[in-house]
């Protein structure tokens, strides 16, 4: 697991509060923004790979943010007027075609906006770091090939 290679060794993908709302992902002591992207979402998905037939993952340091003075999220969007970076971005998402769901406070598990389910409505939420039971004695995870 990837925690077994972490030079600070914060073993942050194995805490028990994984999927609560405290979870940050830690490598190195430094925090970071993730996202996940894969053939398997379509063109209307913000997590679109543009057919590269690949998934990938972007770790952002969350230093980048402050770098460039992106405002502290505040879960409203000036969707008529965007003012901030965030909105002008979300704006862009929802004009291509590929809105995503903004949860109504920053308050919320990160873990659950790392993979996102097909349908981002916000309702449906990718676990994918639990396991999945696939039959009666059988359960995979994702490194398993569960997702």
């Amino acid at each position: 697991d990837l925690s077994d290679t972490d030079p600070a060794v914060d073993s942050m993908m194995q805490l028990s509060f994984f999927g609560a709302k405290g979870w940050r992902f830690r490598f190195g002591k430094a925090d970071f923004f993730v996202t996940s992207f894969a053939p398997c979402y379509p063109s209307k998905s913000s997590r679109f790979a543009f057919n590269t037939g690949r998934a990938f993952v972007l770790l952002q340091p969350e230093a980048s943010f402050a770098r460039y003075n992106l405002p502290s999220d505040i879960g409203i969007t000036q969707w008529d007027k965007p003012q901030s970076v965030r909105d002008k971005t979300r704006v862009a998402f929802k004009k291509a075609g590929r809105p995503y769901h903004i949860p109504k406070t920053t308050k919320y598990p990160p873990a659950e906006h790392i993979v996102k389910p097909i349908e981002d409505n916000g309702i449906n939420v990718v676990k994918w770091w639990q396991e999945i039971r696939v039959g009666a004695d059988t359960t995979v995870t994702l490194e398993e090939g569960g997702l």
